[in-house]
């Protein structure tokens, strides 16, 4: 009989137990209020952001109802959206426990993308915080707006970068690849993008490797990467040129290609015009190899507009001073590298005037006295810019 009581007043106990815990659960308040006040950053603020800086957003704190921990979250919106579907979401510091957030400029660099703010421009959108706790959640009434002026230069550089449109010169496919741009040591310049070709009268429609589309606005020479179609004018219609785009500072750098010739050693010049093929190729037909015992050194001297943006084509050297063997046609003897104003002092050889000794070809020394037909590929249907010999 005892054994049996004691069996019968656990059981009430446990009874006890579960309606006292039902009752506390029934009791917790899942309700929660919204945030009133907003620290910083002040409404209206204007920021101008830096690859390294950081901004704090902050707000008030909010008590729950039974006590509980809150959680928060900033909302980023479009101006004159209402949140509903927020350009991004946010949570606070303290996986989402603070009452602030410390927002790196490169992240406000991508939520003003999302928010439609173009690449080194300065735009706005606003911004608030959602309250919640377990499924409930409040969206506060204060919103703020804040300006900022987005980086220059581009998070993520494209693998590949393609042109088409009725602005450039037709090709098999229609599209033209963009070559990687490079410097003088034959070394990829980060993030730098280049292509020779015919422009027309027309537009341009520039796409990379992930569907990301780029505008250039040839008044101010700058890259964007926006929807827009680059408009190509009249007074650029039937001329070559080179397009140099570069991801690290949204700079495009137009120059057109008036002229190629053959120099000589000797400064003597091939008088026959080159011709364009098409395609970033250039003949240049019947060069006189020097005399029977003359100088057996060349390069390619470049007429462009603004003068002096590219001054030769020269050989791709390992070093400040080694030249590149006897060309043969089929290796680094026969790679290009355009060389400006501001890279000579980088390529001189000793105190000798650089047009005349450094970064010269050589031609066969049994081509001596002869003529040849010369073909500069300047495209990317090549590993390396380079260029080709028909002796005659």
């Amino acid at each position: 009989m005892n054994i049996i009581k004691k069996y019968t007043m656990f059981a009430a106990g446990l009874l006890a137990f579960g309606l006292t815990s039902c009752q506390e659960e029934q009791e917790i308040n899942l309700n929660v209020g919204t945030v009133s006040t907003f620290v910083s950053p002040a409404n209206n603020a204007a920021i101008v952001l830096s690859p390294t800086g950081s901004t704090t957003f902050e707000w008030d704190t909010i008590q729950a109802k039974d006590g509980g921990y809150i959680l928060y979250e900033i909302l980023f919106d479009k101006v004159g959206g209402d949140f509903s579907k927020p350009c991004y979401v946010l949570s606070s510091d303290g996986n989402g426990s603070k009452t602030k957030a410390t927002v790196a400029h490169k992240l406000l660099n991508i939520i003003a993308d999302s928010a439609g703010i173009s690449h080194a421009s300065t735009g706005s959108f606003i911004w608030t915080v959602r309250t919640s706790k377990g499924l409930q959640g409040n969206v506060s009434t204060v919103v703020n707006t804040i300006t900022v002026t987005r980086l220059q230069g581009f998070e993520v550089t494209p693998a590949n970068l393609y042109v088409s449109g009725t602005g450039i010169e037709e090709i098999t496919g229609g599209i033209h690849t963009f070559s990687k741009g490079r410097n003088y040591k034959d070394e990829l310049d980060a993030g730098v993008f280049e292509i020779f070709a015919k422009l027309k009268t027309g537009q341009l429609s520039i796409i990379d490797s992930n569907n990301k589309t780029y505008c250039i606005n040839i008044t101010n020479k700058t890259l964007r990467d926006s929807s827009a179609i680059t408009n190509i004018t009249s007074d650029m219609n039937d001329k070559i040129y080179r397009i140099r785009l570069d991801f690290s500072t949204c700079k495009a750098a137009i120059c057109e290609i008036k002229e190629i010739k053959y120099q000589h050693a000797s400064k003597t010049y091939n008088a026959t015009p080159s011709a364009y093929l098409g395609n970033g190729s250039w003949l240049i037909g019947d060069c006189p190899l020097g005399t029977a015992t003359g100088d057996d050194r060349y390069k390619f001297l470049v007429t462009t507009e603004p003068l002096g943006d590219i001054m030769s084509f020269c050989a791709v050297l390992t070093s400040n001073t080694a030249a590149p063997g006897t060309y043969n046609g089929s290796d680094a003897s026969s790679f290009i590298r355009q060389v400006s104003d501001a890279e000579k002092i980088n390529v001189q050889e000793g105190s000798r005037p650089w047009d005349e000794y450094t970064a010269d070809y050589k031609f066969l020394a049994t081509d001596k006295a002869k003529t040849a037909d010369i073909t500069i590929h300047m495209n990317n249907d090549f590993a390396h810019y380079t260029h080709s010999l028909v002796i005659k």
